[in-house]
């Protein structure tokens, strides 16, 4: 009985067993499904809500902070909507799990919830004692229990429509997103990665397309940084801004455009780590780090160069790195170095460009960024300068600089009038102008003047007073320095400039002047004025006196006839006076000049007398008054009496001028016949290489042909002006009018021309050998010409300088002066010689025919005053190219002992004061002293 009763309560407690595994089993599935479908749920929840927030953020573009809150808003809503149903899920109750078992069998007896209840009730009874029959309903309860549950199926349990209605839901929330993601690809990416990383730097969603540079940049403390951006993918439509963020405030300005798609922006003077991003509308560019490079870095230098005193140069300060470290030996410099750091020191290394040992110099700190450093300029050198900050930190790269010597040049001096080499007379004043310049200043000018056999003179010439240049201008009298014709003056300046450790001595050239007597002077200008312009002056002259005769005599005239009105009285008078203020003025021109030739020195007390006649006339016509006509008469009397006295006087001057007029002419067809013998020799020298016969065609013979052409037209006048001229000559030249007719004949005779012609024509055909020989029997015949020697040819001696035809003595010496010079302006200066080979007429070169190269004619001559023909009287200088140089008097004397004597000439033999004979050194020294002297 006890052994059936233990068998009955096992299996009771089995069927109990069974049934609340199977009740757990079919409770737990339940509830997992329902899990799952709530997953499900929320899910679809998510995709749709993340589809919203990805077109939020597409078009609103929220900042990284809007993207933290909301994706936690986000996340929020999800766990807490997900949670509440789980949770409600996971708390619900047995009996509603028996119940909805219960409901899925369909069970009306509710055994499944029967079961539940009396199990439940029999563990809260477990410590009593039951009945029997209590204990059978419950096992046969939860027999009948597991019996339906094992009808069930997982199928029945699953809540499939539920289940088939979350999914739809789902499956469109995931078709939104997947249209809105494929829609928008790119930006749904970048949305994504913004939504799921709001942490990290992403900029939201644009078609814009950043390109920063520098991307990563750095700058050194303090200093400032550009920035630029390039924004490519569309064009721009609004304001670019840049952003800068510190500390989590942003702030923003605008950007400078540099082209349609460029931007730049510049931080000044960056002392703190920041962010920084540019932005149009809603796009901006990734959030870009500056990094700070605390190095000391030179942000200016400068420099301040202190001259030596004696310069008295001001203290120059400039950029360093614009120009060189430049300035005179042992001058103070100062380089100033100011950093973007507060500096501690520094440290400058001097490496002179002639030595290996480098020298170093402290820095010392001025201000809190500025180092100083200071020392003396010896020597050029590089220059490298380090500079520490407070932290010991080095400046990345030293300041290389340069540093230079300025030369202290020598004074330059010059004598810029008059030149270098001059001739003058020993009456004049010569007016002395220099300039001397020096780089820092000028101490002391002095003038050296010297004449052989004589001590050097200096004198000394203004003070500059420190001044960089002085133009000199003084006067030299040379006729209070008494010097003598044959005697060669020296002149030059000597300048000192003002630096105490140098010589700082130089000199001009040598000035030389040549002391000419009047009679060589008066040769120059013979030589340099043209006789028929002489000739001209002296009929202007005449003609003036006889105007101003004629004048006064026919008003005279007129006065007496009677019926002249006031006006033809006034304008009379008027023409009388201003004919005796032109004559006045020509007359005293001849008495004042300078006479170069004989005839003007014998003229010039007659122009004197004339002179003072025609000046007392001033006074007469001063006093003319028309109202009274016996006072206007006897004024015109006085005038035409005095002019009458002096008529004679001025008919014999006139006499004497046509005379020599006359002469002149014919001494000039003389010259001029030589000269075209010298030309006629230069073409046959150049035809020389036909002599012997051989044709050869050159461009030569065409030039040639020319010039022989030229030769012949110039003879063929000639002839013709000695017949004219020789017909005007007075009957006393009887003889040299005999002579000059009977060269002609002999030029006709000898068929010279002829012979030109025929030379001429051959060198046109290129007929070498043609155009030689005609060429050379023309010269043959005209050099046979200019040598006959008759008994008295008086024209061919004048071809030679000579002068062979009867004259009076009073007028040879003046006829001699004038053939010279008319040889000379003529033929050069040789009169009667041949000159060596020229050097290519027919290039462009001189004819055969040349003068000596130290003729007067080339060089400045300085004399008395002279008028020259069409110009103002001037002190009578010339250049030696045909010029009239002009007044170069002064009004200065160099000092009061200027008329004593000068020095030597010669350099060479100045520096020992006198010069003294070998015989005159004691005879102990005189070996040494020529061996010293190489003499």
């Amino acid at each position: 009985m006890l052994y059936q009763t233990e068998k009955r309560n096992v299996m009771r407690k089995q069927a109990y067993n069974n049934f609340y595994r199977k009740f757990s089993s079919l409770e737990k599935f339940r509830k997992t499904a329902l899990l799952a479908s709530e997953l499900i749920r929320s899910a679809g929840s998510f995709v749709l809500l993340l589809a919203f927030y990805i077109v939020a953020d597409y078009f609103l573009a929220f900042p990284n902070e809007a993207l933290l809150f909301l994706d936690c808003l986000f996340g929020l809503f999800i766990i807490v909507a997900f949670g509440t149903r789980a949770l409600k899920i996971v708390l619900l109750s047995r009996a509603d799990s028996a119940a909805f078992l219960d409901t899925v069998a369909k069970n009306k007896r509710r055994s499944i919830l029967s079961a539940y209840e009396l199990e439940k009730r029999l563990s809260v009874s477990s410590g009593t004692d039951k009945d029997s029959f209590e204990q059978y309903l419950i096992s046969k309860t939860a027999e009948d229990a597991s019996k339906v549950m094992d009808k069930l199926t997982l199928k029945d349990i699953l809540p499939t429509e539920l289940l088939k209605k979350i999914s739809l839901r789902f499956f469109i929330a995931l078709a939104v997103f997947a249209v809105i993601a494929l829609a928008g690809f790119n930006a749904s990416r970048t949305i994504l990665a913004r939504i799921f990383s709001p942490l990290k730097d992403i900029p939201p969603y644009s078609r814009y397309i950043f390109n920063v540079n520098p991307s990563e940049p750095e700058v050194l403390y303090g200093d400032n940084l550009e920035l630029s951006a390039r924004i490519n993918g569309s064009p721009l439509k609004s304001q670019v801004w840049f952003c800068t963020r510190d500390g989590g405030k942003v702030r923003r300005s605008a950007c400078f455009r540099e082209g349609p798609d460029s931007v730049a922006q510049k931080i000044e003077k960056v002392t703190a780590p920041l962010e920084f991003c540019f932005a149009t509308g809603r796009a901006r560019s990734r959030w870009h780090k500056v990094k700070i490079l605390f190095q000391p870095k030179v942000m200016l230098a400068k420099v301040l160069v202190n001259s030596p005193s004696y310069s008295r140069i001001p203290p120059r300060s400039f950029i360093a790195g614009t120009e060189d470290i430049r300035g005179l030996k042992g001058s103070d410099l100062e380089l100033s170095i100011v950093s973007n750091r507060p500096l501690s020191g520094g440290r400058l290394t001097i490496k002179p460009e002639n030595s290996a040992e480098s020298l170093s110099v402290n820095g010392e700190k001025t201000s809190p960024n500025t180092v100083t450093f200071r020392w003396k300029l010896n020597s050029p050198a590089k220059l490298e300068a380090d500079i520490l900050d407070q932290i010991g930190t080095k400046s990345s790269k030293p300041l290389v600089l340069k540093q230079a010597i300025s030369e202290d040049l020598l004074p330059e001096v010059s004598i810029s009038e008059p030149g270098p080499f001059m001739l003058a007379t020993p009456g004049v004043k010569i007016s002395f102008r220099g300039t001397v310049k020096d780089d820092i200043g000028l101490r002391k000018i002095e003038l050296v003047k010297a004449l052989f056999g004589y001590h050097d003179r200096i004198a000394r010439l203004g003070t500059p007073d420190y001044s960089k240049e002085e133009n000199i201008a003084f006067d030299i009298d040379f006729a209070r320095l008494g010097v003598e014709p044959g005697q060669t003056l020296e002149f030059y300046m000597e300048a000192f400039d003002v630096n105490p450790e140098l010589t700082g001595v130089a000199a001009s050239d040598i000035l030389r002047i040549q002391i000419i007597s009047d009679a060589e002077y008066a040769e120059y200008l013979r030589n340099y004025i043209k006789l028929e312009k002489i000739i001209a002056s002296y009929r202007e002259l005449s003609g003036e006196f006889e105007n101003l005769r004629k004048l006064s005599s026919d008003f005279k005239k007129a006065l007496e006839k009677g019926g002249l009105s006031a006006e033809e009285k006034k304008r009379l008078i008027d023409e009388i006076r201003k004919s005796n203020e032109r004559a006045e003025k020509l007359f005293r021109r001849f008495a004042e000049d300078f006479p170069i030739y004989d005839m003007e020195k014998e003229q010039k007390e007659t122009f004197r007398n004339i002179l003072s006649r025609i000046v007392a006339n001033n006074e007469i016509i001063a006093g003319m008054n028309m109202q009274n006509e016996e006072d206007l008469k006897k004024r015109l009397e006085k005038i035409s009496a005095a002019l009458e006295e002096k008529q004679p006087a001025m008919r014999q001057i006139n006499d004497s001028v046509d005379k020599f007029e006359a002469l002149a002419n014919i001494m000039a067809d003389s010259a001029l016949f030589r000269k075209l013998l010298m030309e006629q020799s230069s073409v046959v020298r150049r035809l020389n290489r036909y002599e012997g016969g051989q044709q050869e065609r050159s461009v030569m013979l065409g030039n040639t042909a020319v010039k022989q052409k030229e030769i012949l037209e110039q003879l063929r006048k000639l002839i013709e002006n000695i017949g004219i001229h020789a017909e005007k000559l007075q009957p006393e030249y009887w003889k040299l009018k005999k002579d000059s007719m009977a060269f002609v004949a002999a030029i006709n005779r000898h068929m010279i021309t002829d012979f030109m012609k025929f030379a001429m024509e051959a060198a046109l055909r290129q007929n070498g050998p043609g155009a030689y020989k005609n060429a050379l029997e023309a010269y043959r015949k005209m050099l046979l010409l200019a040598g006959e020697q008759k008994e008295q040819d008086s024209f061919c001696d004048m071809m030679n300088g000579k002068i062979s035809f009867s004259i009076n003595d009073e007028m040879m010496s003046t006829a001699k002066e004038m053939l010279n010079a008319i040889n000379k302006q003529i033929n050069g200066g040789n009169s009667g010689k041949e000159g060596e080979a020229g050097s290519g007429q027919f290039s462009g070169g001189q004819s055969g025919y040349s003068t000596t190269s130290n003729s007067m004619l080339n060089v400045p001559v300085m004399g008395p005053p002279r008028s020259m023909p069409g110009k103002e009287n001037v002190q009578g200088r010339g250049n030696g190219k045909g010029e009239a140089g002009n007044d170069c008097s002064g009004n200065r004397l160099i000092d009061k002992n200027s008329s004593e004597k000068l020095s030597v000439p010669h350099r060479k033999k100045l520096e020992g004061a006198d010069t003294l004979s070998p015989d005159e050194i004691p005879e102990k020294y005189r070996d040494a002293v020529k061996k010293y002297f190489g003499e």
